[in-house]
């Protein structure tokens, strides 16, 4: 019963029980077609056990086999032969959505369209009596909401309303603004004004705007575009299949919004750029969930529309020419970064007439990143001061092919100082040659772009730089510009956090022992769980920690822990960086789960490190003990302050690894 129930919200992904209780509602207003829905899906459930089929995820059998099952309930009259096309339905869902789904990394509606079409072609054949049209109601919006669930009238449409708005109140924005769009543009074609068409293609219009704008793109002005594009898409291809299937004597059913969400699915790639910036989710989640992961994501430098690079040398170097630079990185080459070394505002020492007389002629070039070295060029001589080669454009490259396809262009090499040949695979921080002189380069220093294939002079794309320092900024997205230095950051050292799976952490929580034990999923992810069902992910590496996705029952005290910690660098150095943490760490109740603008400072304090953090009227506190990691967190803002002091460090108990916990003495922080 509770996985039927979850099936009505899993299919607009609203959590909780209580939109799914008003979706079940508005399927019920008319008795007949709900009941044929759950006859429907428990068939499908006795089908999934009694079949050796590859297992999906229940829900999306479960809403087919509720739409197949309301459909026949509101198309047929009553009686055994209907009975048992309904009952046939359910293991048709069961096997169609098993075979899209292994070929179809969305099938969508598809199971529902294929079963739906033939079963009602069953029924035309066996002469089943129809069941009357139901009368028009007006309210074209709240029909149009009803029809996502096949129950076209205003009651059932104001039951989804609430639905949708308990979930996610930008869902139920698109819904008026795709209705809104569709409405207008069957309005110019002449459809008439509340009638059938303009409501059922309202429906395909706001499905299509929904799963595009909504669940499947992360939230934006390109993303909501292309949504309303799609839903006008749909609302024409609604009249095509109309017109198409009439003589068949057979509906569109979701054919519109499938083949329109496909479509659009498939040709929009995150590649785009400019306006026509956005993701394509991993997996679909409410757009309020989709814009606070997207913004912390990018904050931190793993914006997919952009490559992350690590800088390719060690030491401080000035940006000599950024993105869209005056001299050559223009047009097709705009994604491009340059650097000189430079002391007192010059890059030689000396007259500069030698190539030698330049602070960064011979320093080392490294991998910015992991991939294998597509081709490369060491023989080109490397050129006088003042002077280019026009003829050898890049002069000494290396090209690198990252996993994910793009290619890294590292050029101006020294001649003669390449440590690599093509076909190998190198390391991050590899060494790759030396920096030259060669090709179009007046002065010794280094170009680094990223291009989309092997290509000599191919269109350049974003890239960033990730895991440096500017002065004692710590940043993990960065694009220089002219004129600004930075640095690598150096091999992490002298802050201690590390959290090992079975780590227990217990504190002191005013008055209140509580404890915090890192756990590991199935899937390889590491989180910190709370003892009241509370938990945070995290990322663990040499360099860094860093918390996200908080999940699970309200707890303070976890939330003051990932406010404190956030994303911290390990690196020994005193510096300050920023961060995007969610803001519902700080009010649970927001409606709209926005980001804050968060900024640290780490200091170091006798035999540990003192982090602060400033989240726009509240602040953090964290100190983090050489030997015993964070011994001491905290969060203070207006009519509230937490603080918790470790008093205790164990081991949760394994298979032949015993648990055990050690007690401390107040730590002083």
């Amino acid at each position: 019963m509770k996985t039927l129930l979850s099936a009505y919200g899993s299919f607009l992904m609203l959590p909780g029980w209580l939109p799914s209780l008003l979706l079940l509602a508005a399927t019920m207003v008319e008795p007949l077609p709900g009941c044929a829905a759950w006859i429907c899906a428990l068939s499908a459930r006795l089908a999934r056990r009694c079949l050796p089929l590859e297992p999906v995820p229940p829900a999306l059998e479960l809403v087919n086999a509720l739409l197949v099952g309301h459909l026949l309930g509101a198309t047929y009259q009553p009686g055994l032969v209907l009975l048992g096309l309904i009952v046939a339905g359910g293991p048709a869902c069961v096997l169609l959505t098993t075979w899209l789904r292994s070929r179809l990394q969305r099938p969508l509606c598809a199971p529902f369209v294929l079963v739906g079409l033939g079963l009602m072609s069953v029924g035309r054949s066996l002469l089943l009596v129809l069941q009357p049209l139901p009368p028009q109601h007006g309210y074209p919006f709240l029909c149009s909401l009803g029809g996502i669930f096949l129950a076209p009238n205003p009651v059932s449409g104001l039951l989804v309303a609430l639905a949708i708005a308990l979930g996610s109140p930008y869902l139920l924005l698109l819904c008026a603004l795709s209705f809104g769009l569709s409405y207008a543009l069957l309005a110019c074609l002449g459809v008439p004004l509340d009638s059938y068409a303009q409501v059922l293609a309202g429906t395909q219009a706001m499905l299509s705007c929904l799963m595009l704008s909504g669940l499947w793109l992360s939230p934006g002005r390109a993303s909501l575009t292309l949504g309303l594009l799609a839903a006008g898409a749909s609302s024409l291809t609604y009249l095509a299949c109309t017109s198409l299937l009439a003589p068949l004597g057979l509906p569109p059913l979701a054919i519109p919004f499938v083949l329109v969400t496909w479509l659009f699915l498939w040709a929009c790639w995150p590649r785009a750029g400019g306006f026509w910036r956005f993701q394509r989710l991993l997996a679909p989640a409410l757009p309020e969930r989709s814009w606070e992961r997207c913004a912390q994501a990018q904050a931190r430098g793993l914006d997919p529309s952009s490559l992350a690079l690590r800088l390719p040398f060690r030491g401080e170097w000035t940006c000599y020419q950024g993105f869209d630079g005056p001299h050559t990185h223009q047009e097709q080459w705009r994604y491009a970064l340059d650097f000189v070394q430079q002391r007192e505002g010059l890059s030689f020492a000396g007259q500069g007439a030698q190539l030698s007389d330049y602070y960064c002629w011979g320093a080392e070039i490294l991998a910015p990143l992991a991939g294998r070295v597509l081709d490369c060029l060491a023989d080109c001589p490397d050129n006088p001061p003042g002077e280019v080669n026009i003829q050898q454009r890049w002069g000494n490259y290396v090209m690198i092919q990252a996993s994910s396809g793009p290619v890294v262009v590292l050029a101006h090499l020294q001649s003669g100082s390449l440590q690599v040949h093509p076909g190998q695979t190198v390391a991050l921080g590899q060494l790759l040659g030396r920096c030259g002189n060669s090709g179009r380069s007046p002065q010794p220093h280094l170009h680094v772009h990223v291009q989309s294939d092997a290509r000599p002079g191919a269109s350049t794309l974003p890239f960033h730089l990730s895991h440096l320092f500017q002065d004692d900024c710590f940043l993990l997205d960065c694009r220089p510009c002219e004129g600004e230095r930075v640095r690598a950051a150096s091999h992490p050292a002298g802050v201690h956090l590390h959290l090992p799976v079975g780590r227990r952490l217990v504190y002191r929580c005013a008055g209140d022992l509580r404890t915090f034990t890192v756990e590991l999923d199935l899937n390889g992810q590491f989180w910190l769980a709370s003892d009241r069902g509370a938990r945070v992910a995290f990322w663990e590496t040499p360099e860094l920690v860093a918390f996200y996705e908080r999940s699970g029952q309200p707890d303070p005290w976890l939330d003051a822990l990932v406010l404190a910690l956030g994303i911290t660098p390990l690196h020994g150095t005193a510096c300050r960086w920023s961060d995007r943490p969610p803001a519902r760490l700080l009010s649970r109740g927001l409606p709209w789960r926005a980001n804050l603008h968060s900024h640290y400072v780490r200091s170091r304090r006798d035999s540990s490190w003192e982090q602060h953090g400033q989240h726009g009227r509240a602040r953090t506190w964290a100190c983090l003990d050489d030997r015993l990691g964070l011994v001491e967190f905290g969060l203070e803002r207006p009519g509230q302050r937490l603080q918790a002091r470790l008093e205790g460090i164990g081991l949760q108990p394994d298979q032949g690894i015993p648990g055990w916990r050690m007690d401390l003495k107040e730590v002083a922080c």
